[in-house]
Order: C-alpha cells, then sequence, then structure tokens
C-alpha cells in the first residue's frame, strides 16, 4: 500500500538553534516560544556543540548562522550532510550580511530558506521554519514515494520476467502439438478442424512472440551486462546475418554506412539495430522493395545514428505514442507484432543516456534517429529500474 504524499508534519517541532551571539538566541528563543507548544528550542553556539545536538535529538529544522566561530554556515551543512543523520532536518540559514551569491550556494547544498537578521519580524521568522518544516517533510514524503514505486515496479518486473519465462515452454508445446496434429491427422480432419487448427497454431505463436517480447523487455531492466567497447560494424554484420532470411525475401537493399566504436552494452545495442531494422522490412511499403540505410552523425558529445527507410510512414501524430509499450498502428492481422519492439528500443537508448525519436512522412518512409553519448556519467553496469 502506497503512503499517503500529503499527511502533515505534528508539532512540538525539535528547532536547534545553531548561533554564537547570545542575544540573538535570545531573540529567536522569545520569538519562538510566544508559540506555546509548536516548538521545543535546543541551543548551540559553535559547530561542533550544534552536531552534538544532532547527534542526540531528531530535529526538524535547523536555524543556521552563517559566521560562527569554529566556520560557517556552509562546512555546517557539509558535516551534517556527511554524517547522514536520519531525522533529515530542514535548514534555514541566518546571517547578518547576505549576499545573492551566498544564498544561491547554501540553497544549492540543500537549505530551504536563507534570512538576514535585520528581516527577522516574529511572524515573518516563525513562519519561515514552519515552511522549511513542511517543505522537508513533504521532499521526504516525496523520497518515500519513489521508493515505494521503484520497489512496485521492481517486484511487477521480476513477476512479468518470470511469468513470460514461465510460459515459454507450454506455448511451445501447444505450437508442436499443432504441428503435429496438422502433419499426422490431415487426412482425419475435415475442412472445419483443419481451419480451427491452423487457427490455434497461428495464435499460439501469436502469444509465443508476446512472451518472447514481454521476457526481452523486463530483461532491458534487469539484467546485468557489462558496459564495454562496442564495434558498431561488427555488430551491425551479426544484426545483418540475423535478419538475412526476411531480407532476402523481401528483395531488402541495406546500405550501411561506416560506423564508430563506442563504449555500451553490446548485447543491448545488437537488439537496438536489429529492432529498427527489423521494423524498417516489417513496415515496408506494398509497392515497392525496401531501402533502409543506417548512418551516423559525429556530434560533439554524442553520437546520433539515424535508420532511415522508404516504407509506409508514420502521421506526424503517432510520432511519439509508437514508442509507449503495447501501442501499435496497424491490425496484428495486417501486420504481426506485440508493441512492445520500440518501448525496448526507447529503454536501451535511455539506459545509455540517449534518447530516440522519428521523423516520417506517410507514405514516403522514416528515418528513426537515436542518440549514444561518448562520455556518460551513469553506472558501468546495467540496473534494474524502466518505456
Amino acid at each position: 500500500m502506497m503512503t499517503e504524499l500529503h499527511s502533515q508534519p505534528s508539532p512540538p517541532f525539535n528547532v536547534l538553534i545553531v548561533e554564537d551571539s547570545p542575544e540573538d538566541r535570545e531573540l529567536y528563543r522569545r520569538i519562538l516560544s510566544r508559540n506555546a507548544g509548536t516548538f521545543r528550542l535546543y541551543e548551540a553556539s559553535n559547530i561542533d556543540e550544534g552536531l552534538d545536538l544532532a547527534r542526540q535529538h531528531a530535529l526538524d529544522c535547523i536555524v543556521l548562522d552563517f559566521q560562527l566561530p569554529d566556520g560557517d554556515g556552509i562546512d555546517f551543512i557539509h558535516k551534517y550532510q556527511d554524517a547522514r543523520f536520519a531525522s533529515g532536518a530542514a535548514i534555514v540559514m541566518v546571517t547578518g550580511r547576505g549576499s545573492e551569491r551566498t544564498a544561491v550556494e547554501v540553497m544549492k547544498l540543500g537549505a530551504l530558506d536563507y534570512i538576514t537578521k535585520s528581516s527577522i519580524l516574529e511572524g515573518f521568522f516563525t513562519q519561515s521554519i514552519l515552511n522549511a518544516i513542511e517543505r522537508q517533510h513533504l521532499k521526504g514524503e516525496i523520497v518515500r514515494y519513489q521508493q515505494e514505486l521503484e520497489r512496485s515496479y521492481q517486484a511487477l518486473s521480476e513477476f512479468t520476467h518470470t511469468a513470460s519465462h514461465d510460459l515459454k515452454a507450454p506455448l511451445r508445446h501447444i505450437v508442436s502439438y499443432c504441428n503435429l496434429i496438422r502433419e499426422d491427422f490431415a487426412d482425419k480432419l475435415d475442412e472445419k478442424g483443419a481451419e480451427y487448427i491452423k487457427r490455434l497454431g497461428v495464435n499460439a505463436q501469436r502469444l509465443q512472440k508476446l512472451v518472447d517480447d514481454l521476457l526481452a523487455y523486463s530483461e532491458v531492466a534487469n539484467s546485468r551486462e557489462e558496459k564495454t567497447t562496442v564495434d558498431c560494424n561488427v555488430i551491425m554484420a551479426e544484426v545483418l546475418e540475423v535478419l538475412e532470411e526476411p531480407i532476402r525475401e523481401t528483395n531488402a537493399t541495406l546500405n550501411v554506412a561506416p560506423l564508430p566504436v563506442i563504449t555500451a552494452f553490446p548485447f543491448r545495442v545488437k537488439q537496438l539495430f536489429q529492432n529498427l531494422i527489423s521494423n524498417a522490412i516489417k513496415y515496408r511499403s506494398r509497392d515497392r522493395n525496401p531501402v533502409i540505410s543506417v548512418k551516423v552523425q559525429d556530434k560533439g558529445n554524442e553520437y546520433q545514428f539515424a535508420i532511415e527507410d522508404n516504407g509506409c510512414g508514420i502521421e506526424p501524430e503517432f510520432s511519439s505514442v509508437i514508442f509507449q509499450a503495447f501501442k501499435r498502428l496497424h491490425t496484428r492481422d495486417e501486420i504481426e507484432g506485440s508493441g512492445l519492439g520500440l518501448s525496448i528500443c526507447r529503454k536501451i537508448t535511455e539506459m545509455h543516456g540517449g534518447g530516440i525519436w522519428v521523423e516520417s512522412k506517410p507514405g514516403t518512409g522514416s528515418v528513426f534517429y537515436f542518440t549514444i553519448p561518448k562520455l556518460e556519467a551513469r553506472r558501468n553496469v546495467l540496473y534494474g529500474t524502466t518505456g
């Protein structure tokens, strides 16, 4: 069950004041104490005392002076974050002489508000602290919500993988038995019986293809493959070998430009090229043979690949829809497919830190573009996550 995202924090709130000036601490204490039962206050005059109190108490907010005897507020934030305190208190920075540059810096580090001592009025100061506590609470709720979503997605992905894997063997048997019945009992079946067996076999094969694609879709997110140096020319040769039969049957012409060496997940790159070229063959025009070109451009920080065809093309309003799982523009009777091929392509490009899109003209053809960054800051091992 998902956590309620908008549950509200409730007082009393534990507030730590880190301020070296006794007069200023007295001012803050006097202002905040007027809100009876709202705040429980702790005080420290330097960074070390503040961190000690943070270890002892689950804090909701830290009111932090920028200038302290043993460092500044930025030093405190770094040390506080390095200590990874479970409470994750909201931080409100207070300074006697602030600047916009300092404000931007502390906000980037995670402070939720930045105010000057001269602007501290009773209502403004109290409300700033309450607002910061609420925002910090919502940030924590969002993180927990995202973690729950990730766990749910992982469980669903694992279920899809297991279910798809377990369905493969029974489906193979169904297809095999359909073939055996047609071969061994053809003389015992009337016309209607033969038609039923044919339909059963066709639909079993469709289901088999769907299961295979579901398995491939889940494996994109769950498998662990080392990223390594990949010669795209070698990958393309392997893809063309796999697709040799449909290329020959459709009299397709493939024009492949010299391709680069990249750092990538080799199996996934092969899957990406294979899906896109297979689609170009599958969605060919009915009045001409397929002509498919594979090109690449060096864009500086990334390579931009293009798979161009002279097929049936796509209406502009469907150019983004086709990358969603199970979205199809044709019925299965017109063109076979599960509706997962392009969503798998999108996942593969995303895991490399790139993107994929299409430019198309109905009746003329399509160009599918995808990018693979040269220098990519993601992890070097494929992780379990996303179509």
